[in-house]
């Protein structure tokens, strides 16, 4: 597990892309860690709808996580 430094959109809040700030962890990289898990990988998203979905999803947990307090 890692910790989630910072989120948003850049560079405009409103439509910019999609951008997440993690620590560092040695290893291989997330989309390679994604693509070797999947069967057919022939049949993956984007790489910038991936992220995109995942940003969203880690977003939605950190408000959640932030309403606990």
């Amino acid at each position: 597990m890692v910790r989630v430094l910072g989120h948003g959109r850049q560079p405009s809040p409103d439509d910019g892309y999609l951008y997440l700030v993690m620590e560092y962890v040695q290893g291989q990289p997330l989309l390679r860690h994604a693509d070797e898990s999947l069967e057919d990988s022939a049949n993956l998203l984007a790489p910038d709808v991936i992220a995109g979905e995942i940003v969203d999803d880690l977003c939605a947990a950190l408000e959640q996580f932030e309403a606990r307090d």
